[in-house]
């Protein structure tokens, strides 16, 4: 597990693989075949009573729309991103919560280690009413739950800390 500078210092991402959560999660919502296959496997949640009916086709493109939108929102406010972050549950306690940003159905989670300070864990397209009931964000649960155990493990409770474990790019 690495982190990686997004919108250093404000916005960073772990990277568990080849490449940082952040950028692939836009990679994955600008793809549209990624998404045309996603949207397939979960067409039954296109149908129901959450978001209306919406076709396959209609959900890649309003897809790829989101991800430009939130991908400028985020760039706009790199240095003041609690207004884009907000708890995952009401009741996160205070040191290292989870948290989340959202625009219309794109999810990205994050970890909040201080005031405007972020590391992007994952995220995903949520189409249900909760993330349990999406096997694909139950993985991005674990995957907070995992980041937020690694920065405890490594003692990080503010930016100071956390700059020690960035990997430069």
């Amino acid at each position: 597990m690495e982190i990686i500078p997004i919108f250093a210092p404000h916005l960073t991402a772990f990277r568990f693989g080849k490449t940082d959560e952040f950028h692939q999660l836009f990679a994955n919502w600008n793809d549209a075949e990624y998404l045309f296959e996603f949207f397939k496997r979960h067409e039954k949640d296109l149908q129901s009573d959450y978001y209306g009916s919406i076709t396959v086709a209609e959900a890649v493109r309003r897809t790829r729309r989101y991800a430009l939108q939130f991908e400028n929102c985020i760039e706009k406010l790199s240095s003041n991103l609690d207004n884009v972050f907000t708890p995952l549950r009401e009741l996160e306690g205070s040191h290292l919560p989870r948290s989340k940003a959202r625009e219309n159905w794109l999810r990205i989670y994050a970890i909040k280690v201080e005031a405007n300070i972020y590391v992007v864990t994952g995220g995903g397209i949520k189409l249900t009413r909760t993330m349990n009931e999406s096997p694909h964000l139950k993985v991005e649960l674990n995957k907070l739950q995992r980041g937020r155990a690694f920065l405890k493990e490594h003692g990080i409770s503010d930016i100071d800390g956390l700059a020690e474990l960035i990997i430069p790019q």
